[in-house]
This record gives C-alpha cells, structure tokens and sequence, in this order.
C-alpha cells in the first residue's frame, strides 16, 4: 500500500467516525484493496449504518446536455450504456463544466466530487477515447480529463438504481461508506432502503444479515438474489464482466456447487454436485467434466465419464428450454411443453437454479392448480434453503407464494386443516426473514405482517366459534 493509499484509508475511516459513530473503519487488504471493517459486534437482522446518497442522477430527455451526450454516444458508439457518461458527467463542478446557461442546474460542489473520486482506486487510467468525446465537445473547460475517467469508474463501479418517484424508477444514487464495501457471494449485511419525502432523498440502510464480530470484514453482494443463486461459474462470470474482478469467496471457493445438484445415475435418489473449476477464469461452461468423479451424496457412487456426459446432457438441454422462454419473454407454458419439463426435472435435478427457473415458468402454468402450485412452492423453499446458506429475500418470497397458494385451495377448513397451520407457519417465515434483511418498519415487511395477523385473526375467530358450538 502506497503513501496516498495508506491517506485515504485514514480519510476515509476518519469520515465514519464523525458521520457514523465509527461503527466501522477502513482497511486495506491485500488482494482486494480498502475495505470496510466491523468495529463493534453485530448481531443478526441490526442495523449497521444508515447513509443518504452522495449524488442521486436522472437521466433528463429533453435537457440540452443530456440530448447532445445521447447524440455523441450514437455518432461515436460509446461502449457502455449511456447512463455511467452521464452520470459522471454529472459529477463535474461547475468551473469544469463551463458557464453556460444551459448548465447552471448541473454541477457537483468540489467537496462532493472528492468523495467521488476517492471511490476510484489505482492510478493506472488512460483516457478512453469517450471520455476524450466528452471532453471535447461538452466539458471542454475540464482540465484533466482523468477527472472524468475516474468519475466515470466510480459510479460504473458503485452505482445503485434508485427509485425517485414512481413515473422515473430509473435514476442511479452513489454512497460512500457503502462504496468500500467488497463482495461476497455469502455476504455479511444486505442493503435496504427507506424511503424519504421530497426534503430528503431517503437512505440506504445496512442490516446485518449474520452475526458479525468485532474486526471482521463487512461484505455486501453485487449481485441480485436472483444471480446469487445461480451456480458458481455464472456467478463469477457476471462480476467480471460488470464489476472487472473474479470472485473468490467461500462459496466460489467451495470444491461441490450447491447450486448445481444433478440425481445420481446409479441410486437415483441421491445427488451429485458439479466441481467448481478452482481458479478458472473465463466464460462460464457447463461442462461433463464438472461431474466425471464426483460422488453421490446417499450411495457415495463415483459418477463415470459416460454417466457425466449424460447428466450433462440432460443439464444443457434445460438450460436451452429455460434461454428460450427468457428471450421469447414466454408467458405460460403449453400442456406439451410442462409436461416435457416436469419429466425432465423429475428424471435428473435434484439441487439446481436451472430447476428453480423452470418451476417458476411450471408456476404460471399452473396458475390456478393449487395443488401443483403447492408442490412447486414446497421445492423452491427446499432449493433455496439447501443452496443458499445465508439468508435472502427469495426466501421470504417463496414462503409468501407457498402461504398464498394454501389459503387458495378450495377445500381449505381453517377449524381443523394442516394447510391453515402450514400458511401460518409460511406468512412468519417470510415476516421473520424479511424483518431480518430489512427491518420491521420496510415496506416489505409490514405488508407480510399485516396479512399474518388477519389470517391469524380468522383462526382466532375461527376458534372462539367451535368452542362456542362444543358449549
């Protein structure tokens, strides 16, 4: 670590001393560069630290800047979406972007932009030939260019979508602290969001989603729910591609992928994980390699080449059902096509987020199959809870969607039904997880609350009726 790294360290833990009680403080790590690090206990489901945004920015059709950006990205064919330009664009002051009259409601104040580009870390920066664009034809008073390159990184690097109001949903909003913080595919604390009025633009709140100990590193994930269920290899290949690192976290490191389960050939009731491929950097592949060797987790049977490349093969053809559905954006599956796919998981996925998706596309079709819609939501609960070892929000989702489909069936007797005990146990399973990840006051959690406590108060009435009738 340089002198200047070695300062901004120092700035930067300074900072969260007087704007944050100094929960946490900086630190470099080898390998991964500043970090954020826990300076007290926290204990599952308590608030971390809650942080306003640095800079929020819209996208603003119609402005002369932001239509002649548009216009200079389409004529020189800028490489990344337009939203990054303009954002760091955004965050010039007003001295370097000029006095004309057009601007005089842009700008960033010079304090605000050294936070900015304190989130850009090395020195190692050409100036791309958009930025060079830029500079030239709309922020030519700008005297390193550099500035922009590194605002540019930092809000591509850092930035959160941020919902203004509800006609706009697509602004972007940059914190600090948050900033710091590395990634984890198993990560420490989820971010949350309170929503603020038209004085304050709401803030960014930290809950801690596991036990944390004094001087251990807070991690947060990068990716959605969504992704981090997926197996290890698109995990990795989605953070570089959009973040410019390879993952090596303990999941990622892990030698069985337990997002990737395939039903052993020789027991047919016990599961074989694919290896991760230790250190492999480069597009993800599904390949038989991943299983010749491994054992079953029931029998212990050792899968041979020839049964991998069956296993794969049943894997891949999945894998371009599901593509196909997603590109064709399908709504509802065909009888032929559910039928097809039900066989399919039935005969070769135990644990896989390739099974995951396609139920998902089997729920629609079976909108109105309460039963069926039951089972799904029964195996979605179980791959989510057996593949991810943390908490996240998609498990509060599928218990919601198992509790709504239960209340859903026509033979439901809430006096003496499994199913009325079962929805009960669903709607607090939600409310419990999603209390943890967000806090009991979000929006999320007060909804599933408000629907466990009705329920549970028909129950209730439910109940004073049958001992009135026994009387």
């Amino acid at each position: 670590m340089d002198a200047s790294e070695d300062t901004s360290v120092d700035r930067i833990s300074a900072y969260a001393k007087s704007r944050h009680a100094g929960v946490v403080r900086c630190k470099h790590i080898e390998g991964k560069g500043r970090t954020l690090i826990a300076c007290r206990n926290f204990v599952v489901g308590e608030v971390i630290l809650e942080e306003r945004p640095l800079q929020i920015v819209e996208p603003l059709p119609g402005h002369p800047v932001f239509d002649a950006l548009c216009a200079l990205s389409k004529q020189q064919r800028f490489r990344h979406p337009i939203k990054w330009y303009w954002a760091a664009l955004m965050s010039l002051t007003r001295s370097q972007l000029g006095r004309d009259i057009e601007r005089r409601d842009m700008g960033l104040s010079a304090a605000q932009q050294q936070l900015l580009l304190l989130l850009h870390q090395g020195d190692d920066l050409d100036v791309s030939p958009e930025t060079q664009a830029v500079w030239q034809h709309l922020a030519p008073d700008l005297v390193d260019p550099l500035v922009y390159e590194k605002l540019f990184k930092a809000w591509a690097h850092n930035a959160f979508f941020w919902e203004v109001d509800a006609a706009a949903g697509n602004a972007m909003a940059i914190f600090y602290l948050t900033s710091f913080m590395s990634h984890s595919c198993l990560p420490s604390c989820v971010v949350g969001r309170y929503q603020g009025d038209e004085a304050t633009p709401g803030s960014l709140v930290l809950h801690a989603c596991r036990n944390i100990c004094k001087g251990e590193e807070i991690t947060l994930s990068y990716l959605s729910d969504a992704r981090l269920i997926l197996p290890t290899p698109l995990r990795r290949w989605t953070l570089f591609e959009s973040k410019g690192f390879w993952c090596c976290c303990e999941r990622c490191s892990c030698r069985c992928d337990l997002s990737r389960g395939l039903r052993c050939p020789a027991c047919q009731k016990g599961t074989v994980f694919s290896k991760t491929a230790d250190g492999f950097k480069g597009p993800p592949r599904l390949s038989t390699d991943d299983f010749a060797g491994q054992s079953c987790t029931a029998c212990a049977h050792v899968v041979t080449q020839s049964e991998a490349e069956s296993l794969s093969g049943g894997e891949a053809l999945l894998s371009e059902m599901v593509e196909e559905w997603e590109v064709d954006e399908k709504g509802i599956l065909s009888r032929e096509e559910a039928t097809e796919t039900q066989s399919l998981l039935h005969a070769t996925f135990t644990q896989h987020s390739l099974a995951f998706q396609a139920r998902n596309f089997l729920a629609d079709f079976a909108a109105t199959k309460f039963d069926v819609q039951i089972d799904i939501c029964k195996e979605q609960i179980s791959f989510l809870f057996a593949a991810y070892p943390g908490i996240i929000a998609l498990q509060a989702t599928a218990h919601r969607k198992l509790a709504d489909a239960l209340i859903a069936q026509d033979h439901f007797d809430f006096s003496e039904s499994a199913a009325c005990r079962d929805a009960l146990h669903s709607y607090s399973e939600s409310h419990r997880i999603l209390g943890v990840l967000y806090g009991p006051s979000h929006e999320r959690t007060v909804k599933v609350g408000q629907t466990l406590e009705r329920l549970k108060g028909i129950v209730d009435g439910q109940a004073v009726l049958d001992r009135c009738k026994q009387e």
